[in-house]
């Protein structure tokens, strides 16, 4: 089971929406993220997708939502949960912190190579076919 963070569905979330869109968008996709989410979801049980292909800006302070993400990118958020957080930790190839001293791994899913950085509060997914 794959769910969604946000106040509107899939289908009112267009990614080309401007500024304060409140919604986790799946529109655009690359075949390899989607890919991945399927296959981690077979894996870890459910999973909450909380940063997808939506970059809109946040009135309130001007900033971009998602800096990395948007149409096309093969890029989503995770919330954190206890079997997600096993089979990366477990199965990944720590790498070097990035600047900000957030942990990085990289495994391998299927046909997928998944670069896998732990924010604050989600898992921040690159998913590239191989």
């Amino acid at each position: 089971q794959i769910s969604f963070v946000g106040s509107k569905t899939n289908d009112e979330c267009s990614p080309l929406c401007k500024a304060d869109c409140g919604c986790t968008s799946m529109r655009f996709l690359p075949k390899a993220a989607f890919d991945g989410l399927v296959i981690l979801a077979i894996n870890t049980g459910p999973i909450t997708v909380t940063g997808g292909t939506e970059n809109y800006i946040l009135s309130s302070t001007g900033q971009t939502v998602h800096q990395t993400h948007g149409p096309g990118k093969p890029v989503v958020d995770l919330r954190f949960n206890e079997r997600l957080d096993m089979l990366i930790t477990k199965n990944g190839v720590r790498l070097p912190d990035t600047s900000r001293g957030e942990s990085v791994y990289e495994l391998t899913i299927g046909n997928l190579r998944v670069g896998a950085v732990k924010e604050k509060d989600h898992w921040h997914l690159v998913f590239i076919a191989i």
